[in-house]
């Protein structure tokens, strides 16, 4: 049987795509699908006739943006965001405190779990 990876990102913008703050985000994008596009391993992804899916509204916020990607392994997913130019827009632009990577797990919680209630 065959697998594939499919992997989801949802972000929340710090302003809407044409504020100037976005703008550095929105000049990588069709640099970035493109290498995507043309990697060993990429199978598909989520976008508009626009060619990318910062159209797609699947929550009522505005500012969040959801992205989806289809690989034929983990490893192929790994070279696109670790090996290719798309490791640059990360160095330069992330990830954030608030989010994570395939390198870096989730942060952990800011407080110890609270310890279950004994039972009586």
């Amino acid at each position: 049987m065959s697998f594939h990876l499919a992997q989801l990102n949802v972000a929340r913008m710090r302003a809407p795509l044409d504020h100037p703050l976005m703008r550095e985000f929105v000049a990588w994008l069709e640099p970035l699908n493109g290498i995507a596009d043309a990697s060993p391993g990429f199978v598909w992804r989520l976008q508009t006739e626009d060619g990318d899916s910062t159209a797609i509204r699947a929550f009522d916020d505005p500012l969040l943006l959801v992205n989806m990607s289809v690989w034929e392994s983990l490893e192929a997913l790994q070279r696109y965001v670790f090996r290719s130019d798309h490791r640059r827009a990360l160095r330069e632009r992330g990830p954030t405190p608030e989010g994570f990577t395939l390198s870096r797990s989730f942060p952990p919680p800011l407080e110890p779990p609270v310890p279950p209630v004994p039972r009586r």
